[in-house]
């Protein structure tokens, strides 16, 4: 489960430089556009303050718009699980239906 999250968390966040904003030609499409996406979730520009991929985004931007997404939706839930040698936080990201997050320590125990 633990790694699952991990590899759920890497694969959001470094491939989230494929998100798609209509209004900016410059980031990639590659979301279906038939597709109503939660409008109360923002788009990592909107936090960070400029589409993913462009520049290196820092650290406290990546982790902010994690909790941001964790605030907005009942699919996400966010942990501090470590921290690193210089002192930041470590994330881990659950990413579930409301249900099983409901219910997350069973699961982690089955």
């Amino acid at each position: 489960m633990k790694f699952l999250s991990i590899i759920i968390t890497a694969t959001l966040f470094f491939g989230s430089t494929l998100f798609t904003n209509a209004a900016d030609s410059s980031e990639v499409k590659i979301f279906p556009e038939d597709i109503t996406y939660n409008p109360d979730i923002p788009r990592p520009a909107d936090i960070i303050g400029q589409p993913l991929g462009h520049l290196v985004a820092r650290h406290d931007l990546l982790l902010s718009y994690m909790r941001t997404v964790a605030e907005k939706s009942d699919r996400v839930m966010v942990e501090t699980i470590a921290k690193t040698h210089e002192g930041r936080d470590i994330l881990m990201l659950t990413i579930s239906s409301p249900d099983n997050l409901a219910r997350i320590d069973e699961i982690k125990k089955a």
